[in-house]
């Protein structure tokens, strides 16, 4: 197996474990590839951050509801899309890609709440930013799909429609 490769499965059995477990099973990962003698990656396990809740429960759904979570990254697209043109003046699509993106964020938080059973309504809102931001940023899309996050996503500004 190539080294890059056995690194990038390491970091995703890292981020798919429980959060309470995070800190042991990074410090066990680091071990392993130091003692296999890649100090390089094992630097760079070492460094891995344990996820904030919000963020866990979205690593969680990006793991558990792959097919949930690329329908709202396609949702989120298309109404980046839409709403770039409706800043050129052709609004005709928007209000139906807003919808769809709603929706599709709607499920995603209804299984977030099965993921987190005792999340606070302040964690869901934590989570349902975060998939909002992913939704429409390369950069959130691009995290969200190696669910690997280490903190939530903000919502950008007016910017995202240049």
């Amino acid at each position: 197996m190539a080294q890059g490769l056995e690194l990038e499965e390491s970091l995703d059995d890292l981020y798919g474990v429980e959060l309470g477990d995070f800190v042991a099973r990074r410090d066990a990962l680091a071990r392993e590839l130091r003692a296999a003698g890649r100090a390089e990656a094992a630097a760079l396990m070492s460094a891995q951050r344990k996820p904030t809740v919000p963020a866990w429960i979205v690593n969680q759904l990006a793991r558990r509801n792959r097919r949930e979570v690329d329908l709202l990254l396609d949702a989120g697209h298309r109404a980046r899309d839409e709403q770039r043109k409706a800043v050129a003046g052709k609004r005709a699509n928007l209000d139906a890609a807003l919808e769809q993106e709603r929706s599709e964020l709607r499920a995603l938080l209804a299984a977030a709440r099965e993921i987190a059973p005792d999340a606070s309504a302040g964690t869901i809102e934590r989570v349902s930013r975060t998939l909002r931001a992913a939704a429409i940023t390369e950069e959130g899309r691009e995290l969200i799909a190696r669910g690997r996050l280490e903190r939530e996503l903000d919502p950008p500004g007016f910017e995202v429609l240049s």
